[in-house]
Order: structure tokens, then C-alpha cells, then sequence
């Protein structure tokens, strides 16, 4: 946490975002640079193939700019920001983070339910989303 927390506290004030959102990278990855997912998603903020390209990240045989620290965080804030447009909200936002974005649209529907609290969710979303809206409410 010495090691990436001052750098992402700086980063998330540049952007005006919840200083909170820096335990995404421990949820994803317990800070561990060699994460991976079994979806394939990489590194401490575990970007997923698709974002990563999706937000300006390139991925070759000789690259994966995915594995940048630096660069994989500040893509991954911007899909962060683009999920709490989607949602209007930053607990769903980081459920979508972790389980995807039409996966608790799916979810939302299915169940008639607009806010995270009376979503059902995978086991693993509702674990990792609950921390971080926890500290909302304090």
C-alpha cells in the first residue's frame, strides 16, 4: 500500500473521484503485480482484455500496456467514470467493475431493483462492492 496508495490518492484528487476507489485495486488484486484473473484481467486493477483496448491501452505479442501500473489505472478510472454515468450511482458502478456492466443491467431488470442494496448479485460483487459503499455511509 506504501508502494501504490500515494500515487492513486494523487491520481484520484487530480480527477475529482472518491478517494475509496483506490481499494479497487486491492479487492481486484490484493496489490499482487502478477494478478490474473481467470477472465483473463490483469494486474493490480484488473483490466480485462476488452477495456483495456476499449480505453486506450495496447496489447500485442511484444506489449500489454495493461501490465503499466500507471497506465492501467488511469484506464481504469476512466471506465470507473464511465460506469457511475451509466449507473448515476458508485456502488453499482464497482458491481459493474467487478461482474460487468450488463450484467447488473440484467440484474437490475430481472429483478426490478434500482440500487445495489436490493440486488442480487454474484457472491464475489457483493463482497468486493459492499466495502467500498460501506465508507459512504460514515
Amino acid at each position: 500500500m506504501d508502494r501504490y496508495f500515494p500515487w492513486l490518492e494523487k491520481e484520484l484528487a487530480r480527477r475529482n473521484l472518491p478517494e475509496d476507489l483506490k481499494f479497487v485495486a486491492v479487492a481486484e488484486s490484493d496489490l499482487i503485480v502478477s494478478a490474473c484473473s481467470p477472465a483473463g484481467a490483469v494486474w493490480t486493477v484488473a483490466v480485462h482484455q476488452k477495456h483495456g483496448a476499449n480505453y486506450g491501452l495496447n496489447q500485442s505479442s511484444s506489449i500489454d500496456e495493461r501490465m503499466d501500473f500507471e497506465m492501467a489505472t488511469e484506464s481504469a478510472f476512466r471506465y470507473l467514470q464511465n460506469l457511475q454515468q451509466i449507473f448515476s450511482n458508485w456502488t453499482l458502478a464497482i458491481a459493474a467493475y467487478n461482474c460487468g456492466e450488463r450484467r447488473v443491467q440484467d440484474e437490475m431488470r430481472k429483478q426490478k431493483a434500482d440500487n445495489y442494496y436490493a440486488l442480487k448479485l454474484p457472491l464475489e460483487t457483493e463482497r468486493y462492492s459492499c466495502g467500498s459503499s460501506r465508507s459512504r455511509r460514515s
